[in-house]
Order: C-alpha cells, then sequence, then structure tokens
C-alpha cells in the first residue's frame, strides 16, 4: 500500500519555494510541541480504491490534508501559495509512490488562539497506482 502522506511531504520539501519557507519544520498529521514557523503538516485523511471491468491494475484515491503554518496571516498565505505551487498537477514518483497526479481540492483559514497561529488546511485529491 502506497504511503501517500509520506510521499506529499517529500514532494513539499523537495519543492525549493516550500522548503525556502519551512526547511526542516514539516511532520506527519501534528505539530511537535514548541515548534518553530512557519511549518506544514500533513496526514490522511481517506483512501479508496477503484476497480475496473477488465483491468485488474488497481488505482487508489487519496485525500490528504495539508496544513501551513504561520504567525502571521502574511506568512500562511504565501506558504500556501508555495503549498499549491509544489502540488497542483504534480505526477511523479516520489518516496517510492507513484503518483499519477494530485488535483486541489479545498481549503479553510483558521487561527488558533491557544497557539497564536495562523493555519490554512488545503485538502488535496491524490491519484496513485496500488
Amino acid at each position: 500500500m502506497a504511503d501517500v502522506a509520506t510521499a506529499i511531504l517529500t514532494r513539499l520539501t523537495a519543492h525549493a519555494g516550500t522548503l525556502a519557507l519551512v526547511s526542516t519544520r514539516a511532520w506527519h498529521a501534528r505539530l511537535p510541541d514548541d515548534p518553530d514557523y512557519p511549518a506544514v503538516t500533513v496526514q490522511k485523511i481517506s483512501e479508496t480504491t477503484t476497480r475496473l471491468m477488465g483491468d485488474d491494475s488497481e488505482k487508489e484515491l487519496f485525500r490528504v490534508q495539508v496544513g501551513s503554518w504561520a504567525s502571521t496571516r502574511a506568512g500562511v498565505v504565501a506558504l500556501d501559495v508555495q503549498v499549491k505551487d509544489a502540488l497542483q498537477r504534480y505526477s511523479g514518483t516520489v518516496a517510492g509512490v507513484t503518483v499519477r497526479q494530485v488535483f486541489l481540492e479545498t481549503a479553510s483559514e483558521a487561527y488558533e488562539d491557544g497557539i497564536e497561529q495562523w493555519r490554512i488546511d488545503r485538502d488535496v485529491m491524490v491519484w496513485c497506482d496500488a
């Protein structure tokens, strides 16, 4: 089974624009205690396996959420621009996963009072070979 969350995290940290903003501050699912910002989190939300009549090759469709985090609204918007640039229509092999195509879906913006940080959560759909 494809580890799509690691593939997306690897793609983001290999992208020059995202890397310039977050460096190594990229994690699975949740931020560590007391992180530096800006930062990125990635988590798999759902997965669907598709089988076609007469075709035994399986394709998997994943919904993945990318969280962009920054101390200012301008900072989180700038990071989200780089996330979109890294992922929109991306295809290739990354972290051992053959990604057929990535599509941007929905996004939401919030301010986290408890940690005083801005966040944009962006859902992407990732088509992969099984």
